[in-house]
C-alpha cells in the first residue's frame, strides 16, 4: 500500500482505549491460528515490537489490515462497530478519489490543445439538472444547478474507454440516482455494466457490476429509447443563429464542437471548446434562437504535474546494436514532430530481411515511426507513418554508423524504389507489399516497443490506440 496513503488512513482511525483494547485481544487471537510459516512472514515485519499505544500503535493496526486485509479488518470491524472500514474507504475515496478527478477534469482541458481529437465530446445525457460528458480519461457529472462539477467516473478503470473507435462504442444511461456505464458492440452491451451513485464520500461511487443477462438487456434497451441525436455539422453550420465557428482553418484557433448534438424535448444542445474553455450549446424555437453558457472546469493549472507533461525519451533497450543505430538515426527525425507538450516518439520496425554485403549490412524493412501522448493508461498516436527504406550500415568499434539510406518515395515512385533497392533479393519485395501480413507485423511491432518503453519508465500503461480505432491491449 502507498505509504503516503496509509499515513493519512492513520490520522483518520483514531479507536478509543476500549475498541484498542478489543482490537488487540482479536488481532492476537487470530494471531494465535496462523502458521508458522506466517508468524515468520509477521515478525519480519517487526509487529512483536509494536507497543499498544498511540501512534505506533495505530500503525501496527494499519499494517495489519493492508496485509491481513481479508480478516483483519472484519475482526477490527466487529471490535468498532465498523469505524476501520467506514474510516479507510472515506479516505481512499478522498485521497485516491479527488486525484482521478483532478486527472480527469484536467484531460477535459487538455483536450482543446491536442490535435488527437477532431471533435468535442458529445453529451451522453442531459436534464434540467445534469450535464454528462466524457474522454478516454473519463466522464465528468456536472451539476448545472450549483454551475460546478459534481463527479468523475474513472473509465479506463473499467475499460469503458471507447468514445472514438471502430468497434466499440462506450455509452452511459441515466435513471433516477443511477448512472450505468458500459461498452456497445454489435448492437449489444458488451461485458458488464457499471451503476455509479453520488455517495456519502462525495464522489461518484461504483455500486455494483451487473453481469445478469435479462437485466443487461433492459438498460441496453432503454438506452437504445433514450437516444435522440442529430448531426451537429448538417443541422447548424449554416444557421446564422449560431454563432460559433464550424470551419475553423486557423492554427491557433482550438475550436471543436460536439459532432452529434443530443434533443432534449425542444432544445437541442452540444458542446463546443475554445481556448480550454467548454461551453454548453442550445438551440430553441424551432432553430431560431441560441445561447452559449460556459462551464466551469477547474484545471489544476499546475503544468509540471499535468498526467504525461514530462515524458521521458523513446531509448532502445534490445540487445541489437544494428537495430540501435537505426533507432537513434530515425529517433533525430522523429522528434522534430515532438510539436505538443507530454509527447514522445516511439518506433514500430518491422524487420524483414538482414544481408552482409562488402563489408556493410544491409537491414531491409518498413521502419514506422510514431508520436505518443499519455491519457491515463492510454498511449494515444497524435501522428506517425511508414519509412520503407533499405539501411546500410558500418562497424564502427562495437557499434554501428549509418552509411547511407534507400528510401521510397510518394505516390508513383513507392514502389518503383522498393523495386530498386530490393532487386536481386527474390521474394523481398512482396514482404514489403504484402499489406495483410504486415498489418499484423505492424500491431505487434508497436505492441514490443511501447511495452519496451512503459517497462523502461516505470508508466502505468494499458493500451495504445490510434485516432478512430480501439484500443489495443499491451500483452
Amino acid at each position: 500500500m502507498d505509504e503516503k496513503l496509509v499515513k493519512k488512513v492513520l490520522i483518520h482511525l483514531e479507536p478509543s482505549k476500549d475498541q484498542e483494547e478489543k482490537m488487540w485481544k482479536k488481532i492476537e487471537q487470530y494471531e494465535s491460528n496462523v502458521t508458522e510459516t506466517e508468524k515468520i512472514k509477521k515478525h519480519s515485519f517487526g509487529f512483536g515490537r509494536i507497543k499498544r499505544t498511540g501512534f505506533a500503535y495505530r500503525l501496527g493496526i494499519a499494517t495489519l489490515v493492508a496485509i491481513f486485509m481479508a480478516g483483519t479488518v472484519a475482526i477490527a470491524d466487529a471490535a468498532t462497530g465498523g469505524i476501520i472500514s467506514d474510516k479507510i474507504g472515506e479516505v481512499i475515496n478522498k485521497t485516491i478519489g479527488k486525484e482521478e478527478e483532478r486527472q480527469i477534469v484536467d484531460q477535459a482541458g487538455k483536450v482543446s490543445d491536442q490535435n488527437i481529437e477532431v471533435y468535442a465530446s458529445d453529451i451522453l445525457h442531459m436534464d434540467d439538472e445534469l450535464l454528462i460528458f466524457g474522454n478516454m480519461r473519463g466522464i465528468i457529472v456536472y451539476d448545472l444547478l450549483k454551475d460546478s462539477v459534481l463527479g468523475t467516473i474513472d473509465t479506463q478503470d473499467i475499460d469503458c474507454i471507447y468514445f472514438d473507435s471502430e468497434e466499440k462504442e462506450t455509452c452511459l444511461y441515466k435513471e433516477g440516482d443511477s448512472i450505468f456505464v458500459f461498452n456497445i458492440e454489435n448492437k449489444n452491451i458488451s461485458g458488464s455494466v457499471y451503476e455509479y451513485q453520488w455517495k456519502k464520500q462525495e464522489r461518484m461511487t461504483l455500486v455494483r457490476s451487473i453481469n445478469e443477462k435479462d437485466l443487461i438487456k433492459k438498460i441496453y434497451q432503454k438506452w437504445e429509447k433514450s437516444q435522440n441525436y442529430i448531426d451537429t455539422f448538417q443541422a447548424f453550420s449554416e444557421n446564422d443563429a449560431v454563432d460559433i465557428h464550424f470551419n475553423c482553418f486557423d492554427k491557433d484557433c482550438n475550436c471543436k464542437y460536439s459532432r452529434r448534438s443530443i434533443v432534449c424535448n425542444d432544445k437541442v444542445c452540444f458542446l463546443y471548446m475554445k481556448d480550454r474553455k467548454y461551453y454548453l450549446c442550445t438551440v430553441t424555437n424551432n432553430q431560431k434562437n441560441f445561447s452559449k453558457r460556459e462551464l466551469i472546469l477547474n484545471y489544476k493549472n499546475d503544468e509540471e504535474t499535468l498526467d504525461g507533461k514530462t515524458m521521458p525519451e523513446f531509448i532502445y533497450d534490445g540487445k541489437d546494436a544494428e537495430l540501435n543505430t537505426i533507432v537513434e538515426y530515425m529517433k533525430k527525425e522523429g522528434e522534430s514532430y515532438l510539436t505538443e507538450e507530454g509527447s514522445v516518439w516511439i518506433p514500430g520496425f518491422v524487420i524483414y530481411k538482414k544481408v552482409e554485403k562488402n563489408g556493410e549490412t544491409l537491414i531491409f524493412g518498413n521502419f514506422y515511426n510514431y508520436i505518443y501522448q499519455k491519457i491515463g493508461n492510454i498511449m494515444e498516436s497524435n501522428a506517425g507513418g511508414e519509412y520503407p527504406a533499405c539501411f546500410h550500415l558500418k562497424k564502427s568499434g562495437d557499434s554501428y554508423k549509418v552509411v547511407s539510406v534507400d528510401t521510397a518515395g510518394d505516390g508513383e515512385y513507392y514502389a518503383k524504389d522498393i523495386k530498386r533497392f530490393t532487386k536481386g533479393y527474390h521474394g523481398l519485395y512482396e514482404k514489403y507489399m504484402d499489406w495483410d501480413t504486415n498489418k499484423v507485423l505492424i500491431e505487434e511491432a508497436k505492441n514490443d516497443y511501447i511495452k519496451m518503453y512503459i517497462s523502461r519508465n516505470s508508466l502505468d500503461v494499458k493500451y495504445y490506440k490510434d485516432y478512430g480505432w480501439d484500443p489495443v491491449k499491451i500483452k
